[in-house]
């Protein structure tokens, strides 16, 4: 898990003019990177991380859309806060939890800026690293890729504080999505990054081909599973083949197949591995990229003070929720 806090890139004065750091007003702008100007303030927390596997249900979420008895789950099942239907999470889907006081310049009070918002970050993220055109649907929230819900999206504010938010499937594995009709749509497939590429692949002609990319991972896999056998295949095959003086023997040639086969499944799983995790890393920062480009923010490493802050604005967004008079807002994904 990363936690991030997000600065403006200009601190903003009460009526909404940027306010220029007197070291940096020939350019007009102040950076909080800079030894000589003060920090701007923090506009809240934004999480990125994986999920074990989980269903999650939205706030108002109709039971209707399991395929199975939710007293008896395949996975933990838990109903959230969020709006939306049902829907899944687990390792390799990226999700971003942006804890965002939504009134706080350069960011709007306005929830379909904020979904519209966050769309755009998953399709500037899958273009970046993916060249993958993703798209919106007219009254659904989400993004798409040929037909295909790639990336979910699931809010609440409460006072204008934002939380739960946006998933992105990565390379995570999708068979746990047929146990429920994902957010309640029943007519349109989910996809991941990954298979998305690797359906591209095909469908060009490049299926059981590689690339100087692919080559590379494939030999790293192959030395680390040749460090892991830890001796000669070929001869570890040929021991293996050495038949006992009082029965019949056994074909040395075959037996150092069997081992060769053997480490090459070894080298295909490590390098299938790596790549996932590559792309994994590629999509963190590609995501965290689009969300400073898209919302305007500059994002630093969290420490006690943005931790401090994402605890006061989640009491915040509490105590209006418990307070009848409080307003909140919820986002239907």
């Amino acid at each position: 898990m990363v936690g991030l806090v997000a600065a403006q890139r200009e601190a903003q004065a009460a009526d909404g003019e940027p306010q220029a750091d007197s070291q940096n007003s020939s350019n007009g702008s102040s950076s909080s990177r800079d030894s000589g100007s003060a920090a701007p303030p923090p506009l809240g927390t934004l999480l990125l991380l994986q999920h074990p596997p989980v269903y999650t249900l939205g706030a108002g979420a109709t039971e209707g859309h399991l395929r199975f008895d939710p007293a008896a789950p395949p996975l933990p099942l838990h109903r959230t806060e969020r709006g939306g239907e049902v829907t899944y999470h687990g390792p390799g889907q990226l999700v971003l939890y942006p804890i965002l006081d939504l009134r706080c310049l350069p960011l709007q009070p306005d929830l379909h800026w904020y979904l519209r918002s966050l769309e755009e970050v998953a399709i500037r993220a899958l273009d970046a690293v993916s060249g993958l055109h993703g798209e919106r649907i007219p009254g659904l929230t989400g993004v798409w890729v040929d037909g295909a819900k790639v990336a979910a999206i699931g809010v609440r504010a409460s006072r204008w504080v934002s939380y739960h938010g946006l998933a992105l499937n990565v390379v995570n594995d999708l068979t746990p999505f047929r146990q429920i009709v994902p957010c309640g749509i029943s007519d349109r497939p989910v996809a991941s990054v990954e298979g998305l590429l690797a359906g591209a692949a095909g469908t060009a002609g490049g299926a059981g081909k590689t690339g100087p990319a692919e080559e590379q991972a494939a030999a790293r896999g192959v030395a680390a599973a040749a460090d892991e056998w830890g001796e000669d295949p070929l001869a570890a095959g040929f021991a293996a083949g050495a038949a006992p003086d009082d029965g019949p023997a056994a074909l040395p040639g075959a037996a150092a197949a069997a081992a060769l086969t053997e480490m090459a499944q070894r080298a295909q799983q490590l390098a299938a591995q790596r790549a996932q995790q590559e792309l994994l890393e590629e999509y963190r920062h590609a995501l965290l990229d689009a969300f400073e480009e898209v919302f305007g923010v500059q994002l630093c490493p969290a420490d006690a003070a943005s931790d401090a802050m994402a605890q006061r604005l989640t009491q915040l967004a509490g105590s209006a929720e418990a307070s009848p008079s409080a307003a909140a807002a919820t986002a239907m994904p």
